[in-house]
């Protein structure tokens, strides 16, 4: 009694919501049992009460169990939660007969204790009750027990009919995983190559997440394995959204079993922990060719570890972008969110909040405007709870520019635009993120790409209409039946002087999207042609602040690849940048670049970190010299792809080494990154 006292009373001081704390199942049945056993305790007797109440956490019981890994078996956890289930119900069903027969009307002025049957021979009544046996030896000696007894009746023979299945699973076979996927149900998606149970538990946490419940898409995975037992209970307690089969990609028979000339598309999965990332490149790159000779327009998603393995995908006679199919890289995704970290501190965390799928529950926190704490972590959880989406757009934006129409989904229907999908001829489309006034409109056949908390609110901009939504609220805004041939779009006068435009006074009807123009605050001033400078400051004072050095720098011309996506030189060899102790002394505000690796390590393709430090839209001076530090055998592999980087230097040491890392001038750096590259077999 006394612990469940300071476990109640421990829970409410760490919970957040206290409302909600008291009104919790757990909560409730505190209440009813706590109080009662101290009142005894008080008056010296042994009442009962709705001590038995407390039974009702038994439900519980089984998953507490198979948290701590004492039950691996799928079938085993099914009979325990059952099981739980049943004596929960049972020693409940059981104190209450026992508290109503014993008070009722009949009994109440009883001097015997117990006046009728006791809690043991309850249990034992209500267990022969509901198995249907029925001896006749024990039987409610009134009415109240009677009508208890009806209740209890209705309501456990339907938890012990629930008992046999369990018990009637244990003695059947194990279940085969070599039938054939029945595709006239719902559409279905492949899964196969590094088929584990994280990398599934990963996968269904985004597959089923609740914004995608109305989608009626099965997910098949395909292995060549049978599931292991953690697999099997995830795939038990998800059946009805995803299958498993025995089988290879490779087989042209196991491919026909899971339907894959029908499914919606094939993913690839890699192991992204693998000491052989060029031999688990390779593999995966089999199994696409293997499902590409099976049926050529089936969409094919594969995931790669090393960048350069690209290229053999590309040689893959039916490879063809029309047909949705994408390659992902591991290792240049992540080099390049380290990259732009470094430019943009955070990047990575809200790149990774957006393609993560996670809901947002206000009622969570208090109010954030009482405590800072709650403030920013209710923020962090409305930002983190955005993601990606894609959506039609209405006509009503047809002939408007990319920065009008970003800026009425913003105001109007509250989500970001980020870019378009536009059809670049009739077989394939291309993506364009803010593109320019003076390239891009918006035709019929755009879409849209936004930021947003739930694919409702991409609807909006669907179904958006001037005449009927101008002053309706954006969750309220549906599909309407108007004729907009017979209106003229109205409501939006020339730009205001700082660029930006607002609603017209509804006064006239002379006014149409085509009035909207942008001023010269939407451009991006040149440094030589602007009144001031990028720091704000006017040029003259700028240029001023500048040394001789940096003078050079800015007035140079800028020096770009053929492609016009990265500042460029003439290719050197390692030798010729590499830096010594003194020599890294000068540095300051430079990037270091810790690299673990050796002669046998893998490449990590560096090339991919240094592109987003050196693209071609920053300016000269905001381009951060780079410090390689580590083995030369190396870098020198790396180097072949490096060669043509401008400010990029080496210096030969070991980051483990606290006299090496002081002489890259890590005090005086921007950034330091750590990198490791895995030793081939270890």
């Amino acid at each position: 009694m006394i612990s469940f006292s300071a476990d109640d009373f421990f829970q409410c001081i760490v919970a957040k919501d206290k409302l909600s704390f008291w009104v919790e199942l757990n909560s409730l049945i505190d209440f009813c049992t706590i109080p009662p056993a101290f009142l005894t305790l008080y008056l010296g007797t042994t009442w009962l009460g709705l001590r038995f109440i407390r039974a009702v956490r038994l439900n519980w019981f089984g998953d507490d169990v198979a948290a701590v890994k004492l039950i691996s078996s799928h079938k085993m956890l099914n009979l325990s939660r059952t099981l739980c289930q049943f004596v929960s119900f049972w020693l409940t069903a059981g104190g209450l007969y026992f508290l109503v027969d014993n008070m009722s009307a009949e009994n109440i002025n009883c001097n015997k204790s117990p006046c009728g049957l006791s809690f043991w021979e309850s249990l034992y009544f209500l267990f022969i009750t509901l198995s249907t046996i029925g001896y006749g030896d024990k039987h409610p000696s009134n009415r109240e027990s009677q009508i208890i007894v009806i209740f209890i009746i209705m309501v456990g023979l339907a938890v012990f009919a629930s008992f046999m299945p369990a018990l009637v699973e244990l003695s059947q076979k194990p279940a085969s995983y070599l039938g054939e996927y029945d595709d006239s149900k719902s559409s279905h998606v492949i899964v196969c190559g590094y088929i584990t149970t994280s990398t599934v538990t990963n996968f269904m946490r985004d597959f089923l997440h609740p914004e995608n419940e109305n989608q009626e898409t099965t997910a098949v995975f395909l292995n060549p394995t049978p599931p292991p037992e953690e697999l099997q209970n995830l795939m038990h307690r998800h059946f009805y959204r995803c299958q498993y089969f025995q089988g290879s990609p490779l087989g042209g028979g196991d491919l026909q079993r899971v339907k894959c000339d029908t499914a919606k598309a094939c993913l690839v999965i890699a192991n992204k922990h693998s000491h052989e990332p060029d031999a688990e490149d390779a593999a995966n790159i089999l199994r696409v060719i293997s499902i590409k000779n099976f049926r050529a327009q089936v969409r094919v998603i594969i995931q790669i570890l090393n960048y350069h393995n690209e290229e053999h995908l590309f040689n893959v006679p039916d490879w063809n972008k029309i047909h949705g199919d994408e390659v992902i890289c591991i290792n240049e995704l992540k080099l390049g969110l380290l990259g732009k970290s470094c430019l943009c501190p955070g990047f990575s965390t809200m790149v990774a909040n957006l393609i993560m799928m996670s809901s947002f529950q206000p009622g969570s926190y208090n109010n954030p405007s009482n405590d800072v704490r709650d403030h920013w972590q209710y923020e962090y959880g409305l930002g983190a709870s955005n993601e990606l989406y894609t959506g039609a757009m209405s006509s009503d934006f047809v002939g408007m520019t990319f920065p009008m129409v970003a800026e009425i989904c913003l105001i109007k229907l509250h989500i970001l635009l980020i870019g378009v999908e536009v059809e670049t001829n009739v077989d394939t489309s291309g993506i364009l993120f803010n593109p320019s006034p003076n390239i891009f409109k918006f035709s019929e056949n755009s879409r849209g790409i936004f930021i947003a908390q739930n694919p409702q609110a991409v609807k909006s901009a669907a179904f958006y209409c001037y005449q009927c939504h101008e002053y309706t609220s954006n969750n309220e805004i549906s599909k309407c039946n108007c004729d907009k041939t017979k209106y003229i779009r109205t409501g939006y006068t020339n730009a205001n002087p700082d660029g930006r435009y607002k609603p017209a006074n509804n006064n006239n009807n002379n006014n149409n999207y085509s009035n909207f123009e942008l001023t010269d605050g939407f451009h991006e001033p040149s440094y030589r042609n602007s009144a001031v400078s990028c720091d704000g400051l006017p040029y003259v004072s700028f240029w001023k602040t500048l040394s001789k050095d940096d003078r050079s720098r800015y007035d140079q011309k800028l020096t770009l690849d053929g492609t016009g996506a990265y500042h460029w030189r003439e290719p050197c060899a390692l030798d010729d940048v590499t830096m010594t102790k003194e020599d890294v002394a000068t540095l300051t505000d430079h990037i270091i670049v810790c690299v673990f690796g050796d002669i046998n390590s893998p490449t990590v393709g560096l090339r991919n970190l240094l592109l987003p430090l050196r693209s071609s839209n920053l300016p000269v001076l905001e381009v951060k010299k780079v410090l390689l530090l580590g083995q030369k055998d190396y870098v020198d592999k790396e180097w072949k792809d490096l060669n043509d980087f401008q400010d990029v230097y080496f210096m030969e040491g070991s980051p483990m080494r606290r006299e090496d890392v002081i002489s890259a001038g890590v005090q005086n750096c921007l950034m330091c990154l750590i990198l490791s590259s895995a030793l081939q077999g270890k």
